[in-house]
């Protein structure tokens, strides 16, 4: 397939005006709820920065400086003694090469690829609270974005 550059400004506004005729058409012909459907999803996209990486449509949050943040367990949850907490993190930037989960300041692992999901042994301690953190880091290892929760562990 050979692509052809046009350097020519007219070419490339009539190029839009039939890109853009050519998709009014298309949503003429479209039902009622596909309209509603198909507007709603543009202004979302509009509003919602988005980042595609290999093939993979992320929905960055509106904190730009976020990088990742933990989506299990959530803040302040009480987990249970004596049993196994898968801790995950989801990634919002594809600088970010690996992820270290640390328990009260301990590393319990480190993944280096996506997803960051690691499992934890809760101790056998009730009414203990645990400070959660993961640390993402570049590929040079600097610590680039980072994410502390506390869980406490119930009877």
């Amino acid at each position: 397939m050979v692509k052809i550059i046009s350097v020519n400004p007219q070419a490339e506004k009539l190029k839009k005006e039939f890109s853009l005729s050519y998709l009014k058409s298309s949503f003429a012909e479209l039902d009622s709820f596909s309209k509603l459907m198909g507007v709603t999803f543009l202004l979302l996209l509009t509003i919602t920065p988005i980042l595609v990486y290999n093939n993979v449509l992320y929905v960055t949050q509106p904190n730009a400086s976020a990088l990742f943040e933990m989506v299990n367990p959530i803040d302040q949850t009480v987990i249970l003694k004596n049993s196994q907490i898968m801790l995950q993190v989801k990634s919002y930037n594809s600088s970010i090469k690996k992820v270290s989960f640390f328990v009260q300041g301990k590393q319990i692992c480190s993944i280096s690829s996506y997803p960051y999901v690691c499992l934890w042994n809760v101790p056998n301690f009730a009414h203990t609270k645990y400070v959660v953190e993961a640390k993402a880091y570049d590929k040079s290892d600097n610590v680039i974005s980072n994410q502390v929760i506390t869980l406490t562990t119930g009877n």
